[in-house]
């Protein structure tokens, strides 16, 4: 990836990194930065809850969201792999969502 030095009108290649080398947090800066400019997602949707915990069960979502045509969007934050369940984790508060 490069990035446009446009003083110089030159490219500088921008070295690789990770959220964990640059201490990047899941709760207090990726899912921030959703929740603050939507649009990052690449889609135009209205954040209508966060860290939603009210359910009966021991589950959470990190956002909730609808999108322009009113669908019902859940938005998991993972920084990493470690977190390889979310897809069940969603299926499961999407269930919950439905029977409320």
């Amino acid at each position: 990836m490069y990035r446009l030095e446009t003083t110089e009108n030159k490219l500088i290649e921008i070295s690789e990194t990770t959220f964990t080398d640059n201490d990047i947090k899941e709760r207090q800066h990726i899912e921030e930065w959703i929740r603050k400019s939507p649009e990052i997602l690449g889609e135009d949707l209205l954040i209508i809850g966060h860290e939603y915990d009210k359910f009966e069960v021991n589950e959470g979502l990190d956002l909730l969201a609808l999108d322009r045509d009113g669908n019902v969007v859940i938005i998991e934050v993972k920084r990493d792999t470690s977190g390889s369940n979310v897809d069940f984790q969603s299926v499961k508060i999407c269930i919950l969502l439905c029977q409320t």
